[in-house]
């Protein structure tokens, strides 16, 4: 199995210290969400764009 399709395979939920991060996350920024897929976060990070557009000089 090559390393792309390992890495494709594997989300967040695989990760061993998902449980950690999210109790650390928790305390430091409530206000993150931990999203399970690199597409989830993408997809959130494309909408908050989308709201909150910065105007340029």
């Amino acid at each position: 199995m090559s390393q792309v399709s390992v890495i494709k395979s594997q989300t967040l939920l695989d990760y061993p210290r998902r449980p950690d991060v999210l109790e650390q996350l928790r305390h430091a920024r409530p206000d993150v969400s931990v999203h399970d897929c690199l597409q989830a976060t993408v997809r959130e990070a494309a909408s908050l764009l989308r709201a909150n557009p910065t105007a340029r000089p």
